[in-house]
């Protein structure tokens, strides 16, 4: 009982706490726009997992993303909601539901009712993408480099994560295409190293003055370190300009991303701005295993030439690297403070996986440096899975006080984590 009462006061502590929207699941054009959602499927078939669990289960393909009336497509999302078992697809639209006064019956028998109480609401409220994201503290929002992009959306509250991807993906037909439109938005014509390296000043300057701290790319397949050489790196770039990506060997493409990442950690030092490196669960990508060895031979690498920025690790809830012990408290600055954090990726994630991430984290007395959560769930007006997060973290902490904290840790001094924890480091690590 003592258990259970300390988790509830645990959660009441953080579960109302703003925090750090990392990547936060509206593009600038929508946030601009700002047009009021009409009915709850207009933000629902946004959400990756709705639209696969209604594929799997052999809905024609009209009735999901086609121009047939939302009533429909929320009729036949509620019918084939008991076929997600395993899933927190339904419990993430019960989450919605209630907060949109819509949950007075079970969904899968009552969708007329659930349709007209959610209407009501929508209709009587301002509910648009900015709204939404005015509960965060801070909402990032991705904006590739090169691309399009509203510079009026950021307002202190909304700010820019800088996304280079396509820089990284030498091996991509449209590489090219890319670097182009990166020249073109900087104004600067990229034949080689000296050239691509201002265009990505320009660009980070450019997003600095909007208020951007941080940088972010997608590392899910890096499972190779090559040191970099600038003779070897301009002849990758070469062939990558010219579209001649079957030149390019495994060993290319690797000594490329280093000297990319070299060439990005450099500029954001001397900038004080930070890297977001995420790592999909291997059952969402092809490019190989997440290498933790490798990683970690590409930070150190980024340390021996002062080109290592304050660095957030961003990993799946149920997806936990081979040796990722190895990196905690791994890279420090002189002065002691650490230059590598992690997050967990909790978007569709269970309980038992959000628990075992935080176990390992918390097991390991490296508290101070996990950043909570650190993506956020497309199609969703509640934001369910910080909600579960919240739970998830205040049962760890509950019961590690009862069955291993030996009367040491006091409610006080586990609320102060719990609130680190699940808002106040990532609010620090991102200087917002």
């Amino acid at each position: 009982m003592k258990r259970v009462l300390l988790a509830k006061k645990l959660l009441s502590g953080i579960e109302k706490m703003p925090t750090v929207a990392v990547d936060a699941g509206f593009s600038t054009a929508e946030v601009c726009a700002d047009r009021p959602f009409v009915t709850p499927v207009e933000l629902w078939l946004k959400n990756p997992r709705a639209v696969c669990a209604m594929r799997a289960c052999g809905v024609c393909e009209e009735r999901i993303t086609g121009a047939g009336a939302d009533y429909e497509k929320l009729a036949v999302l509620f019918e084939n909601l008991p076929a997600t078992a395993g899933s927190t697809l339904a419990a993430d639209l019960y989450a919605d539901l209630a907060m949109l006064n819509a949950s007075h019956a079970p969904i899968t028998e009552n969708a007329v009712h659930a349709w007209q109480s959610a209407n009501a609401y929508l209709a009587t409220r301002d509910v648009t993408p900015r709204s939404l994201l005015a509960k965060n503290r801070v909402s990032l929002l991705r904006v590739d480099a090169g691309g399009a992009c509203e510079d009026r959306v950021f307002d202190g509250t909304i700010l820019p994560l800088v996304c280079f991807d396509p820089l990284l993906r030498i091996e991509a037909p449209d590489f090219s295409t890319r670097v182009e439109r990166l020249g073109q938005s900087t104004g600067v014509a990229i034949k080689d190293l000296a050239t691509l390296e201002l265009a990505i000043s320009l660009t980070l300057d450019r997003f600095l003055a909007l208020g951007a701290g941080a940088v972010m790319l997608d590392l899910s397949g890096f499972d190779r370190f090559e040191k970099p050489d600038a003779y070897h790196a301009a002849a990758a770039l070469a062939s990558g300009l010219a579209g001649e990506q079957a030149a390019l060997t495994s060993a290319a493409v690797a000594l490329w991303r280093a000297q990319l990442l070299r060439m990005l950690g450099r500029a954001l030092v001397a900038r004080d701005m930070r890297f977001v490196l995420r790592v999909r669960p291997k059952t969402e990508h092809v490019m190989g295993d997440f290498s933790i060895k490798a990683f970690d031979k590409l930070l150190s690498y980024l340390a021996q030439w002062k080109a290592l920025p304050p660095v957030l690790l961003s990993l799946a809830a149920r997806d936990l690297p081979q040796g990722l012990s190895l990196l905690l408290n791994r890279f420090r600055e002189k002065n002691g403070t650490p230059l590598l954090y992690f997050g967990i990726e909790a978007a569709g994630a269970t309980t038992a996986q959000l628990s075992r991430s935080l176990r390992f984290y918390l097991h390991r007395g490296a508290a101070s440096l996990l950043l909570g959560i650190t993506d956020c769930e497309q199609g969703s007006f509640s934001a369910p899975a910080k909600a579960r997060f919240a739970r998830v973290l205040a049962a760890e902490l509950a019961r590690f006080a009862a069955t291993d904290g030996n009367g040491v840790f006091d409610e006080d001094a586990l609320l102060c984590v719990a609130q680190a924890v699940f808002a106040e480091q990532a609010a620090r690590f991102f200087g917002v």
